[in-house]
């Protein structure tokens, strides 16, 4: 996947280090059925309403939205990160967290200081999705929300609320948002509402 990727940073890649991307993104796919690899370090769930990017070798953070899943994602009337003005196609982001006008979206990341895997949404769920479905139980760190609308609730085991993410008081304020949850919360989410 890494050769027909055609960012520089994915062509800088030497073969071992696009040897050791595509395992991670196949062990992903193995415990998350139902995804599509769509560049060398992304997984589309859902027609693109969630995302997983994966760190590239030697970087902390994964990159933005790659080219190709937002033109895979603008096919079903997904726009993870759009063409034009940042607010009018979704182009704009708060650490990698994209958001628009119409595509609102909120993450959760692996590491803190918005490193590691990044898993992104941008449905609506009034009862408990579990993060085991893709993996990341017991493994986030930081989170973004860039939604007007949607205030996500994190809970741990026994549905212990860990954090809630509250909406932004409006588009041009700054999204919420957290580096780093605590030691306590820490790696301990294991499911999330978002209404």
């Amino acid at each position: 996947m890494a050769q027909s990727d055609p960012r520089s940073d994915v062509a800088r890649l030497t073969a071992t280090q696009a040897k050791t991307l595509q395992a991670q993104i196949d062990s992903q796919l193995k415990k998350t059925p139902g995804g599509t690899q769509v560049s060398a370090n992304e997984i589309s769930w859902q027609n693109g309403n969630i995302i997983m990017s994966f760190p590239l070798p030697s970087q902390r953070t994964a990159p933005e939205t790659s080219p190709k899943l937002v033109s895979t994602a603008k096919g079903n009337g997904v726009s993870p990160r759009g063409t034009g003005t940042c607010y009018d196609s979704g182009t704009c982001q708060y650490q990698k967290c994209p958001y628009g006008f119409h595509d609102q979206w909120y993450c959760l990341y692996q590491d803190g200081d918005y490193g590691g895997r990044r898993l992104q949404w941008k449905d609506h769920y009034s009862y408990l999705k579990q993060l085991s479905e893709w993996d990341f139980d017991y493994k986030a760190s930081g989170w973004v929300n860039t939604s007007m609308s949607t205030t996500v609730e994190v809970f741990g085991p026994g549905d212990e609320r860990l954090w809630v993410e509250p909406s932004r008081d409006n588009f041009f304020s700054d999204p919420t948002h957290s580096a780093y949850v605590g030691d306590y919360a820490n790696d301990k989410a294991t499911s999330f509402e978002a209404n």
